[in-house]
C-alpha cells in the first residue's frame, strides 16, 4: 500500500481508485486516518505539499483539494474555501 505512488500524468481519481483497490483487496479494516495519509503521501510531489498545507480531514476532502490544486498555474487554483470569501480575496491581492 506505501509503495503505491500518483504515476506521471495519472490523474487524482485514478490514482484514488487504485488506492481504494489495494485497500479493499487487503480485507483488514485499516483506519481512514491511514488511507489519508497513504493518499496524501503517495500524491504527486508538486501538489503534495499545497494539499497537506490545507489540512484535509478526509478522503473525499484530500481528493476534492488535490484536484483543485492539480490544475495548477495560478493563485486561484490554490484557493480555500476561506479565500474565496471577496472579502479575505481582497486581502490576499
Amino acid at each position: 500500500m506505501w509503495k503505491r505512488k500518483q504515476r506521471r500524468n495519472e490523474t487524482i481519481t485514478s490514482y484514488a481508485n487504485g488506492l481504494e483497490r489495494i485497500w479493499n483487496a487487503t480485507e483488514v479494516a485499516i483506519p481512514d486516518e491511514i488511507k489519508l495519509s497513504q493518499l496524501i503521501g503517495g500524491l504527486d510531489p508538486n501538489i503534495q505539499t499545497l494539499v497537506r498545507a490545507q489540512n484535509p480531514q478526509t478522503i473525499a476532502e484530500a481528493i476534492a483539494i488535490s484536484k483543485r490544486v492539480s490544475g495548477g498555474g495560478s493563485h486561484g487554483a490554490y484557493l480555500t474555501h476561506e479565500e474565496e470569501n471577496p472579502m479575505i480575496a481582497g486581502l490576499i491581492t
